[in-house]
Parts: structure tokens; C-alpha cells; sequence
């Protein structure tokens, strides 16, 4: 494929000066059939490419009727269309009924959808708000377009009212937060005036271009944008996230330019950022995007930010650091309105980056989220020039090294800085504890750096490289990983080692695209694969000192993990902490490299008591066991956990229900609800933190006492040292652990 690639570079760049090949405008105005919508209208554009795509139909008439005010329902299933749903959802028509109302035409021909609109979260029937014929107001769509972008969580956890808009009063309560985040995010505007007129109907016109600016927050198969390579032999060559991607010619194209003019092939040149409508082999839609149009987005947290240089430090979910440069041009908007400048991004917030073909960011929003602790430090600036120093050690991540120049560039692991080191002529470099030559290190590589008087004498590094895993070609012995920045392709041998956690014997036929992995590399060969995998367990005991605990995982099942010195435990709140911190009842994620577990991290859990339920805005109020008040929202994506069986109805739970509150991996909740057990303690032992209760005098209940268990009676906080036999009490547990015991 890289040789290919080559070729089709060098026939672009060397054999087309000009791009070749004819669209004319009679092709679309016959393919676009809507008697009232000519090519002059400012949605046309938009039209044409959610036509193509199956968004949008036009009436039996063959009108569209552009400025007809869109139904609740018509704009429910055009957001359906524009996810590509409900392709691939488990959805039976046939046992399920519709919990809301709908015209007629939608129960026989749409239902399906609808369905999925339901499952997805577009529509909440417990909320009320859903009139099928009404018209679709701006605040009602602006919930609507929130959701379909799975961004609800973002939007709720923006408060105050909608800023830079006049008749921000007028927006109702429940409608504020997701208009903030629509604006925000460039789907909804405000008029010429500052309003926004929350009320007013959306017509069919605005809709369509509406859905049209959401594309880029939605994942497409239809879709797709990259850089324009060239045309040759018929065929369109364009280059999207590293793939190349061949299309016919031979189908009718329409294309548009920048500024929403339609136009021919023939305007067209290399090197465009495009966006098409794919349709099998063809193209049915081609749009030149403007160059700021961010191509793709980057998640990540902000590790560290140099306002004077200009430069932001990120990480991304696989503790990959990123160093970017920003122009003055760059947008950059908090969902909570109080962030408009690099310098006031805290480090440890989550951020989303929007980036641009020439891969540098055109936006920044900054997250809702809790702040992580700042990483130390550094008076020295993120640049390309070697840093002045003594005699020090640098560790950190190879960038990429210059063997002509003799320079390596590496991100500092103590302050997540780029910072670029001349290499004496004379520096000994060692790999897995062989002397090698400093061509041999390659990006990706962990590396320690002495440096003496400005300069790299002593590189010590192992043959480990780790990223995500783009392809597999079993019969040449090919595997291509994405590393930091690039991507490349080694050849592994035929008795290559590979490790997967929970999976014996495995093979190279194990291992997927998008896995993420550590490659050995040996004679510029991969002789070992450690395939990294998450696991949610839950402590239940843990041995002091010998770095072993004892967890139940998903199924009910209890393991033993050993936990390695090299091991990292994350515990919210802790500044180091050890598997020593460790506590019974605490959920932990367990990240494996292989067999060997590299990363620990306990998951934040909320437990307490339901004070208060309010069905009408979906939410409940927690007076949780470590005495603080929380509330949540109840949403689509929720869940209520009761022993072994799930529902979704927020009237199954009541005030004193004791909870166990975590969020889901779809931004939703689990409320999983305790066991009350009433009786006398039989025995109490320290040791082994367990308790057994007796209900009556043939039944009793062993249970494993929480490290953070709450003891009371009444109002008063008591401790385990105010337990013992005889006492009668109540105590709410799961899973065989006691989480709060209160003395009758």
C-alpha cells in the first residue's frame, strides 16, 4: 500500500497540472428534481448533499417547500437520517409498540426509526415534550441537535444563563443548557440583532442546513473528508485519515467550491480539503471545504500551556503527549463560558480539538470535567532548540531523531514539554542494553538522556514501540501501528510472541484493528505483541505490603491481581498513591499490557441515601454517606440496577432507597440499590473486616465490612468499635459488602 501511495503521489504532483473531467450543472438540477428550489437559494447547497445522502425527501408533489415550519416528528427523523440510523440497530418492529404518539403515516412506514430515536435518547416520552405535529421551535431543536451528537452530559453540566444573547430570559429553564452548548459548537446561531427567538419555528430550509454543519460531530460511513491527491484514469484520489480512497468517476457528481457555488472538476486542485457523499465505488457529492474546516477532532486533557510561546501540551486517553502550536486565529470557547484564552486553560481539563488537513488546530473547546492534578512545573519554554543545561538526566518519549543533523526531540516526562538535544558525535547509545548507533532509535521509544553541557552524551532505551494497530497482512508478515504523529509498518516473524490478558495461546488471528499495543522490536523485526486490555473489578481484599488484592470482576467472580512495582495506581484525590491505598468496596479499571497489569485506577463512586425524587425534571438528590449532597439527572442513557434485574423508570426508586451511583460509559448513570438486612450481629471480626448478621435463628448473613463503612444511630456517627454481638441493626449492602450500618 505505501508503494502505491508513492506512485499516486508522483502521478499527481509530476503528470497533472490540472484536474480533468466535466460535472455540469444539468446533472444535479435533474438528479435535485424540487420545482422550488432553484440553485440561488442560500440552502441549496445544503439540500442537495442531505438529499443524496437520504436525509431529506422532498413531497409527492416534487416540491420541497423550504420554508414550511418543520414538524416535532419530521425533524426526529431527519436527525435519525443524518446518524445513518437505525442501519445495524437491534430494533424489532414487530414485539415493540410506541410508548409516544404518532400520526398514522409514521406508525406504518417509520416506526423503525422512531424506535431508534427512543433507544438513541432523541426522544424521552417521561419528559413530556414531544408533540409529533407541533411545530419544532429553536429551543425544542436545540435539545434535539445536543443529543444527536451524544454531547447531553457537556450540555448539562453547563449552568447560568445563555451568554451574548439579549432575550437569553426568554429561553425556558430546561432549554438553557443545550442552547449554550449548541451555540457554542456553531450548530445553532444567534440573529443579526443578538437574539435568538427560542421560540420560533424552524423551517424545513434551516433544518437541512443545520444538519449539515453537525456532520463533522457525527461518526459517518457515508461521509468522509481528506486532501485531494488528483484524478487519473477516471478514477478520484484522496487521501482520509492515513487510507487512500479510490473512487469511480464513472457515476454523475455534484460538486460545490468553498463558498457554496456549484462548479466543475475542472476547478478543482490538488492538495483541497473535500468532503464527499460516498455511494459504493462513486462519489455523488463533492464540497471544497474551507481551509480552517476542521477535518478531524483530537480528544485529550490540557497537560500543561505556554501562552507566551503559544503552545498547548495535551495527552490523549493513552497517555500519548502532544505538543501543538497555535496561531492567533484559533478559536477558543469553554462550554462553560468563562474560557476564552490559552493561558486561562487549566491543566487537567478535558479538552476537544478540532483539527484542520495540514493537521493544525483551528478550534478549542474546553469540557465540562473535573480537573486533574497540574503536572509540575518548568521555567524552560517548549521550543526546537537545544536546551541549556548541566549535567543532568532527561526522561521522556522520542519525538523523532535527525541522524544527519545529530538532534533527537523528546516529550519531557516530568513537565510533558518538546525539548530538542544536539547529540555528541562521540555519545554511546544503548538499546535493551546493547550499544547501538542513534539511527536505531525510533519514535515512540521511551529514552533516558544524560546531558553534559548542552548536549546528549549517554541514550538509554528498550526496543518497545506502542500505538494502535492499523493493519495486519498475514501473508507477508505485515503490521502497521500508529504511533505519536506517523505511522509505520514492520514485518514480524513467524514465531512472534503474542500476549492478550483472558486469552491462552493467542495468535497474531487475535489481535484486531484499533487494538492498542506494545511491539518488541528485534533486528528490525517484531518478535513480541502485548495487546493492551481494560478490566472493571471491584476490591474485596487486599494483602498490605505484598502488593496482591483479591476482586470480584464482572461476573460475580473472584481473582487474585498482582500488582507489579512498576504498577501505576491513580486514586482521585491522592497525590502518590500505592496498592496500599487501595480499599474493600473500591471499583477499580485494570489496564493490561499482556498478562503484566501496568495502570490501576479506582473509578469515583457516589453512595448514600434518596432524599428527594423529581420526576419532572428527571433528577434525584443523594445525601451521601461522606455527608455531601449531590444530585443527578436521570436521562435516556440511565439505569436502575436492582440485584440481578435492570429497568429504566425513575418511579421504580423511593426517597430512603440507600444507591450506589456510577457513571456508565455512555454518559448515563447506574443506580444500583442496596439490600436492607434487619438483625442481631453474631460475631465481628477485625481482622478479616467481616461482620455476620442474624436475621432469624436458622438464617444468617456474612458480609464484608467496606473500608469507608457508615456507622450510626440516629444522627450520630458511631465507629466499629461501638459494634458487637447482640446489637441489633440495619445494614444496606452489595455484592457481600456492608456499606452502612445503623444501630436500632
Amino acid at each position: 500500500m505505501r508503494k502505491l501511495f508513492i506512485i499516486l503521489m508522483l502521478i499527481a504532483v509530476l503528470c497533472l497540472q490540472f484536474l480533468v473531467g466535466t460535472a455540469a450543472a444539468s446533472d444535479s438540477e435533474s438528479r435535485i428534481s424540487f420545482k422550488d428550489m432553484s440553485s440561488s437559494h442560500w440552502a441549496y447547497k445544503d439540500v442537495v448533499k442531505l438529499n443524496l445522502r437520504g436525509v431529506i425527501k422532498g413531497y409527492n408533489d416534487s416540491t420541497f417547500r423550504p420554508d414550511k415550519p418543520v414538524t416535532q416528528i419530521e425533524a426526529i427523523l431527519m436527525a435519525v437520517n443524518n446518524m445513518e440510523g437505525p442501519t445495524g440497530a437491534t430494533i424489532d418492529e414487530a414485539s415493540e409498540s410506541l410508548p409516544i404518539e404518532v400520526p398514522n403515516w409514521v406508525e406504518e412506514n417509520c416506526k423503525k426509526e422512531v424506535l431508534f430515536s427512543l433507544q438513541k435518547g432523541l426522544i424521552v416520552p417521561s419528559e413530556n415534550n414531544f408533540n409529533a405535529t407541533a411545530p419544532a421551535s429553536r429551543a425544542w431543536i436545540a435539545k434535539l441537535l445536543v443529543r444527536m451528537i451524544n454531547k447531553e452530559k457537556d450540555a448539562l453540566g453547563i449552568k447560568g444563563p445563555v451568554s451574548d444573547i439579549k432575550d437569553a430570559s426568554s429561553i425556558p429553564a430546561w432549554a438553557n443548557s443545550y442552547v449554550n452548548l449548541a451555540i457554542k459548537y456553531k450548530l445553532l446561531k444567534g440573529y443579526p440583532d443578538k437574539s435568538f427567538k427560542p421560540s420560533q419555528s424552524v423551517t424545513r430550509s434551516e433544518i437541512v442546513s443545520i444538519l449539515s454543519r453537525s456532520e463533522q460531530f457525527l461518526p459517518l460511513d457515508k461521509v468522509t473528508r481528506g486532501k485531494l491527491l488528483g484524478v487519473y484514469d477516471q478514477n478520484l484520489f484522496m487521501v482520509s485519515d492515513e487510507k487512500l480512497n479510490i473512487y469511480d468517476l464513472a457515476g454523475k457528481m455534484i460538486i460545490f467550491n468553498e463558498e457554496g457555488k456549484q462548479t466543475d472538476m475542472q476547478s478543482l486542485t490538488e492538495g483541497q480539503e473535500v468532503s464527499v457523499v460516498e455511494n459504493g465505488p462513486f462519489i455523488d457529492y463533492l464540497e471544497v471545504l474551507p481551509a480552517n474546516f476542521p477535518l478531524k477532532t483530537f480528544g485529550g486533557t490540557a497537560a500543561k500551556t505556554l501562552p507566551e510561546e503559544g503552545v498547548l501540551i495535551t495527552r490523549d486517553e493513552n497517555l500519548n503527549v502532544f505538543a501543538w502550536t497555535l496561531s492567533d486565529k484559533v478559536s477558543i470557547n469553554s462550554q462553560a463560558g468563562e474560557i476564552e484564552t490559552l493561558a486561562q486553560i487549566p491543566s487537567g481539563i478535558p479538552l476537544e480539538i478540532g483539527i484542520n488537513g495540514q493537521n493544525k488546530i483551528v478550534y478549542i473547546m474546553v469540557l465540562n470535567g473535573s480537573e486533574t492534578e497540574a503536572p509540575p512545573s518548568s521555567d524552560k519554554p517548549v521550543n526546537n532548540k537545544p536546551v541549556d543545561t548541566d549535567s543532568i538526566s532527561v526522561t521522556g518519549t522520542v519525538v523523532s531523531v535527525n541522524d544527519l543533523n545529530r538532534t533527537i526531540s523528546v516529550i519531557d516526562d516530568e513537565d510533558y514539554s518538546l525539548k530538542t538535544y544536539e547529540v555528541h558525535k562521540n555519545a554511546e547509545v544503548y538499546i535493551d542494553n546493547i550499544k547501538m548507533n542513534l539511527e536505531d532509535i525510533m519514535q515512540g521509544m521511551k529514552i533516558q538522556i544524560k546531558l553534559e553541557n548542552n548536549r546528549a552524551v549517554y541514550l538509554e532505551s528498550t526496543h518497545m514501540v506502542s500505538g494502535i494497530i492499523k493493519s495486519i497482512d498475514k501473508a507477508r508478515n505485515k503490521i502497521t501501528l500508529k504511533m505519536t504523529s506517523v505511522s509505520r509498518t514492520f514485518t514480524f516473524t513467524d514465531d512472534i510472541e503474542i500476549n492478550i490478558e483472558g486469552l491462552s495461546n493467542s495468535d497474531i488471528d487475535d489481535i484486531n484493528p484499533q487494538d492498542y499495543a506494545e511491539l518488541k522490536i528485534e533486528d528490525d523485526e517484531v518478535t513480541e505483541i502485548n495487546v493492551r486490555t481494560m478490566f472493571s473489578f471491584q476490591v474485596v481484599t487486599a494483602t498490605k505490603g505484598a502488593g496482591q488484592i483479591v476482586v470480584w470482576d464482572e461476573n460475580g467472580f473472584a481473582k487474585e491481581l498482582t500488582l507489579e512495582r512498576n504498577t501505576t495506581v491513580v486514586i482521585p484525590g491522592l497525590n502518590t498513591p500505592s496498592p496500599e491505598d487501595l480499599l474493600v468496596g473500591d471499583y477499580i479499571t485494570a489496564t493490561y499490557f499482556g498478562s503484566k497489569i501496568r495502570n490501576v485506577e479506582v473509578v469515583p463512586v457516589t453512595r448514600g441515601k434518596i432524599s428527594q425524587i423529581n420526576t419532572s425534571r428527571n433528577t434525584l438528590t443523594v445525601e451521601s454517606f461522606n455527608g455531601k449532597t449531590e444530585t443527578f439527572s436521570f436521562n435516556a442513557k440511565s439505569m436502575i440496577i436492582t440485584g440481578s434485574s435492570k429497568n429504566y423508570d425513575l418511579d421504580s426508586l423511593q426517597v430512603g432507597n440507600r444507591l450506589e451511583i456510577s457513571q456508565t460509559s455512555e454518559n448515563g448513570y447506574s443506580f444500583k440499590v442496596m439490600t436492607k438486612d434487619s438483625g442481631k450481629i453474631q460475631s465481628l471480626t477485625n481482622t478479616t473486616s467481616k461482620i455476620t448478621i442474624v436475621k432469624d435463628s436458622s438464617f444468617q448473613l456474612n458480609r464484608y465490612l467496606a473500608s469507608d463503612i457508615y456507622i450510626h444511630e440516629g444522627e450520630q456517627t458511631k465507629g466499629i468499635s461501638d459494634l458487637g454481638p447482640d446489637i441489633q441493626v440495619e445494614g444496606y449492602s452489595l455484592n457481600g459488602i456492608i456499606y452502612e450500618v445503623e444501630i436500632k
